[in-house]
């Protein structure tokens, strides 16, 4: 998610997220060098995210890091994001524990058409980023 909209790819990773997963997600070419737009990652304090080689991947990519205070759901525009898809996909009567392929195409849809660039430049002005 970015303050332009959602990202226009599902990347799902079955199991736990590992720095190879991460550092895959991190390769795709949806960053820019900073101080361009998507330049700046805003990254919680999983542990995969504060490997020195995570933070090299991003820096050798021109990009800038931003970590969140521990604990804060409040500062995660993610979150919003999770709510708003969550939302979405019950108003349809959907669950998350209905894995199929029309699942996946319904979440697909509420990441890519449900969240409109202008919520997500809403909910990064909310948690005080903009």
């Amino acid at each position: 998610m970015s303050f332009f909209g959602s990202l226009k790819r599902i990347w799902c990773v079955s199991g736990i997220l590992t720095f190879s997963h991460y550092s895959n997600f991190i390769q795709l070419p949806v960053m820019n060098p900073y101080p361009g737009p998507q330049s700046v990652i805003l990254m919680d304090n999983a542990r995969v995210h504060h490997s020195d080689a995570v933070t090299e991947l991003v820096y050798s990519r021109g990009c800038q890091i931003l970590y969140l205070p521990p604990y804060c759901p409040q500062y995660q525009p993610i979150e919003l994001a999770f709510s708003t898809i969550k939302s979405h996909l019950k108003r349809w009567g959907l669950h998350m524990y209905d894995a199929g392929v029309g699942m996946f195409f319904e979440l697909y849809h509420a990441c890519t058409m449900v969240i409109k660039p202008e919520m997500t430049w809403g909910w990064f002005r909310h948690c005080g980023y903009v």
